[in-house]
């Protein structure tokens, strides 16, 4: 297992494209299901995730696996595969023009756009609309214990309406908070 596990992590999948920090895997879990110390065992599992870019596919990314465990251990492994969805990029537009001047206006700032967030949730929609995700960051993102300032969560809360008050501006109108239909007021 050690020897497989070497291979996965001796060199990264790619070197990461304009957009994307290369695709890096991360060991999650090795279990050999011994309570005990002073037996052998007969076989160990190991859990991994890949976080990947668009210049990878379902297909490419077990070519590059299979090929570095064929040369650690040809035949000694069984690699069993779970896909969570593919990568993707969300191109800009006019809803990444919006965020980031809904950002800019409440924070001050004029934000970057990163895909360095790891796996994504908006996977699951990213095919039926344009997905831009903005969120609180901190320190205990995704650990024991995650939080953010409350002054954070206000000003999370401040973009998000912006984000809105932008998205459905319309040209010489305003949008009705009532029933979301434009009108033409002056």
């Amino acid at each position: 297992m050690i020897a497989l596990l070497a291979a996965l992590l001796a060199e990264a999948p790619d070197d990461g494209t304009d957009h994307f920090q290369p695709s890096n895997l991360e060991v999650t879990s090795v279990d050999v299901g011994n309570s005990v110390t002073n037996v052998i065992p007969g076989s160990a599992k190991a859990c991994f995730n890949v976080r990947y870019s668009p210049a990878h596919s379902p297909a490419s990314l077990e070519r590059w696996l299979r090929e570095r465990l064929d040369l650690a251990a040809a035949g000694t492994y069984r690699l069993e595969l779970e896909w969570s969805g593919p990568a993707f990029l969300t191109e800009p537009g006019r809803l990444t023009d919006v965020v980031s001047q809904a950002v800019a206006d409440v924070t001050g700032r004029q934000p970057e756009a990163s895909t360095s967030g790891g796996t994504s949730d908006a996977r699951f929609i990213q095919s039926v609309c344009p997905v831009v995700e903005f969120g609180g960051v901190g320190k205990t993102m995704h650990q024991v214990n995650e939080h953010i300032l409350i002054e954070d969560l206000r000003a999370l809360a401040d973009v998000y309406e912006r984000v809105l008050g932008l998205f459905f501006e319309t040209e010489g109108g305003v949008v009705s908070r009532s029933c979301g239909q434009a009108s033409n007021a002056t």
